[in-house]
């Protein structure tokens, strides 16, 4: 083979090279996306503050990427931990001023278990003592389940967070301070 033959091959293998490069720090530079995780836990129906926030670059286009501005003032759907990828799903804007994100303790009974789900109308009463029958304390939305394990045990204590308009606050503390309060779920939501 000849010298130039030799040249003109090194000066190709070379463009080759070369363009692959470019291409390849080129795709990397294009699909570096910056998300929005969560800097320490947030609970659900906790209100997102800058503080809750952290940007880190990840590598795809895929990535449903949020601005940090667009989170805050939102509301925890769930409990999300420190470091997990904050997605749409797992915020909401409650529009109404005088809605409220208020968690309960509630035994999870057969007369709920196991369909109580968010999103659906639950009554919460109080359990009846020995001075008084068991009684109705409001009617309500089912926000969240804190700490709900597949499948929950009927007869054990769960988080409902749940939104109640702020004059229910005072109801469901007074009757939270004279006995345990139940949940049972609402007519069409029964499956």
């Amino acid at each position: 083979m000849g010298k130039t033959v030799k040249i003109v091959l090194s000066f190709l293998m070379a463009v080759v090279v070369a363009g692959g490069y470019a291409y390849y720090v080129q795709a990397s530079q294009e699909s570096d996306v910056r998300i929005v995780v969560a800097a320490k836990d947030i609970s659900a129906g906790e209100t997102i503050e800058d503080h809750h926030l952290n940007q880190v670059a990840v590598m795809g286009e895929a990535v449903q990427a949020l601005d940090p501005a667009e989170l805050l003032g939102k509301s925890a759907k769930k409990d999300i931990k420190a470091g997990e990828f904050i997605i749409p799903e797992l915020v909401t804007e409650i529009t109404d001023e005088n809605t409220r994100l208020y968690t309960v303790d509630a035994t999870y009974t057969t007369a709920n278990g196991p369909v109580i789900e968010p999103g659906m109308n639950v009554e919460v009463w109080v359990q009846a003592t020995e001075e008084r029958p068991a009684a109705l304390v409001t009617e309500s939305t089912v926000y969240s389940i804190i700490g709900k394990e597949e499948p929950i045990e009927l007869g054990s204590d769960v988080g409902v967070t749940l939104q109640v308009h702020q004059k229910e606050i005072e109801a469901l503390e007074t009757a939270r301070a004279q006995a345990p309060l139940f949940l049972v779920v609402k007519g069409e939501d029964v499956h």
